[in-house]
């Protein structure tokens, strides 16, 4: 895992293990629903502890059967039972909660985070619109 890419989002159905790398168009081709993404980071300050994911970060889906989310330290999203209980609202407040842990707490870079959690629908759908990556969950129809 020492040549792991900063950051990387695996696919779902992705049989082979394979994965879109960040310098690639941020469009995933199948993107997951918040309570199907496992987010798994390593703090920057860890180093000593998983020098091979400090400072990284993965956006995984339900489940992890090759145990990807294990090589990180912290895990949020799917990995917690309690997500599932809470109320929409709730879900998307607890995603942006997990954004400014990662980034000011952890010191992950903010546009690596960003890029990672691009996978996740509810965080493109509400990002601010002339965001690099942000979408419509309802696109306006064109005249």
């Amino acid at each position: 895992m020492a040549d792991m890419p900063q950051q990387f989002h695996l696919l779902p159905g992705d049989p082979f293990g394979k994965c879109c790398l960040s310098e690639y168009p941020e469009r995933l081709e199948v993107p997951m629903k918040q309570i199907e993404a496992i987010i798994a980071w390593t703090p920057a300050r860890w180093a000593e502890l998983r020098p091979e994911t400090a400072g990284q970060i993965v956006v995984l889906p339900v489940p992890d059967e090759a145990s990807v989310s294990k090589s990180y330290v912290m895990r949020a999203g799917a990995s917690s039972s309690a997500l599932a209980n809470l109320s929409e609202e709730a879900r998307i407040a607890r995603l942006f909660i997990d954004f400014q842990t990662i980034v000011v707490r952890d010191g992950l870079d903010p546009q690596t985070v960003h890029k990672a959690f691009l996978a996740i629908d509810e965080y493109r759908f509400r990002i601010a619109p002339d965001t690099e990556g942000a979408e419509f969950e309802d696109p306006p129809e064109e005249d």
